[in-house]
């Protein structure tokens, strides 16, 4: 069973659950009708192993809302999710509008009042202890079941998108579910955070069994985690993925069911023209539209019909359905390269590069030949995972571990020769970010330091 057909299947059980009771309710109107709080199952509600689908699938559901956003909520909100913003912030995406909380995305300005990203950032905590509830609900009632190690994996990459997106600083808060008492966690350095999920991720491990698909996520997913602490992690990542499929994907699926379930992706782009397929952005961004990893087509519309700059719709995500790509077997490959270029084996560093061009599903790349230096090597090996891992919400976490200095285990890099820099489109000119601020909203945990706006540890790449 291949993992993003599983993702699937338990995404139609939480939908037959729901149906099911649609239907034993049909039979008394008056009690359907009064039914107190439609939009919510009580914590104390599920329980014993028949509710382990619907724990995966609250998981699934809120992991996805935060990592590619979605359209109509019940609230009558839509999400942008991570992979949009982080886009925005790198030279994945150009802003197209005019609303100012994605603009200062856009800019590398982002302020810490910015409501867009306050929502977000709740978000990827929500889908953090959701996927943690299922997880414990697996513990109580189904220990040995898979889906135990694919809940697990899902809050460890909660984590771990934090870490890359968010400034240093992020606290792990809690809320008992039973006295609705909140914990304030303590704000983590990111390599805190960073070794937080890979602890989790090893508990994915464990909990997968026998089940390759899930075994292939929590290795993907730890071997991600290895590789944004530092280069000096790179020789065990690789070992980590060397068993993962080039083939192998395991994608948070969307649905045309509902505008709740679509991919915020195609919403915010083909629908409302808010951000385009960026090319060469700010001097120092990637060729995406010319490269056959990442069509895109001008047949659509800018927000409010903006003239300054030409629509361009990555056909990546022309669908309400379409899937975002979270962990695969090409990202395994890009692992194994970047160890192999950490190691000084060029030769098979480059091997891995075109084997992947062979077998990596894209028809017309050509084979690459060596650049000739390890500064040039290392500026392929970032364009390669650019071009193969578009949109999927690793770019930025690519371009802040090539602006970090040596000494944190970076590459070092000036972070305006990676990031996009020098004059925006519609005036003004880029500013420093290299990642989100914490939102001032967390400054109602005391163990934030402030004051306002200070809330993070450090800005650093």
């Amino acid at each position: 069973m291949h993992i993003n057909r599983d993702k699937l299947f338990g995404r139609r059980i939480w939908l037959a659950v729901a149906a099911g009771a649609l239907f034993v309710s049909a039979c008394n109107t008056d009690q359907f009708l009064k039914a107190t709080d439609p939009d919510n199952t009580p914590p104390g509600s599920l329980s014993g192993p028949s509710s382990l689908p619907g724990y995966r699938a609250s998981a699934i559901s809120d992991f996805g809302r935060a990592f590619d956003g979605n359209a109509l909520n019940p609230d009558n909100n839509e999400y942008e999710g991570l992979v949009n913003m982080a886009g925005l912030l790198t030279d994945e995406l150009q802003n197209s509008e005019t609303f100012p909380t994605r603009t200062e995305v856009d800019r590398r300005h982002t302020q810490v009042d910015n409501a867009t990203m306050r929502d977000i950032f709740f978000n990827a905590h929500l889908a953090r202890v959701s996927a943690q509830r299922a997880s414990g609900a697996y513990a109580a009632f189904g220990p040995d079941d898979p889906g135990r190690s694919e809940v697990e994996s899902l809050q460890a990459y909660a984590m771990v998108l934090l870490a890359e997106d968010f400034c240093s600083g992020v606290p792990l808060s809690s809320v008992d579910t039973a006295t609705a008492v909140v914990e304030n966690g303590t704000p983590l350095t990111t390599q805190a955070l960073l070794g937080v999920a890979a602890d989790t991720f090893t508990a994915a491990l464990t909990f997968a069994g026998a089940d390759p698909d899930r075994r292939y996520l929590a290795e993907v997913g730890k071997a991600r985690t290895l590789q944004s602490e530092g280069r000096s992690h790179l020789a065990d990542a690789a070992l980590l993925v060397q068993d993962v499929p080039t083939s192998w994907t395991y994608k948070i699926e969307h649905s045309r069911n509902s505008q709740h379930q679509w991919n915020g992706v195609y919403e915010f782009m083909w629908l409302e023209g808010r951000w385009i397929e960026s090319d060469t952005e700010g001097v120092n961004g990637l060729r995406y539209r010319d490269d056959p990893r990442n069509p895109a087509s001008d047949v659509g519309g800018t927000f409010v019909g903006n003239t300054q700059v030409q629509f361009w719709g990555t056909l990546k995500y022309s669908a309400p359905d379409s899937a975002t790509v979270l962990a695969s077997g090409i990202e395994a490959r890009l692992i194994e390269a970047e160890a192999a270029l950490q190691a000084n084996n060029n030769a098979l560093f480059l091997t891995k590069l075109n084997n992947l061009r062979d077998s990596g599903g894209v028809a017309g790349l050509p084979h690459l030949t060596d650049p000739g230096s390890d500064t040039a090597r290392q500026t392929l090996l970032f364009s390669e995972r650019g071009q193969w891992l578009y949109l999927t919400d690793h770019r930025l976490g690519d371009l802040r571990r090539l602006a970090r200095p040596t000494a944190s285990d970076g590459y070092g890099r000036d972070p305006e020769s990676v990031f996009p820099t020098g004059a925006w489109y519609r005036g003004g000119v880029y500013g420093p970010d290299t990642n989100f601020p914490i939102p001032i909203e967390e400054l109602n945990n005391p163990n934030v330091p402030g004051p306002a706006p200070n809330t993070c540890l450090d800005r650093n790449p």
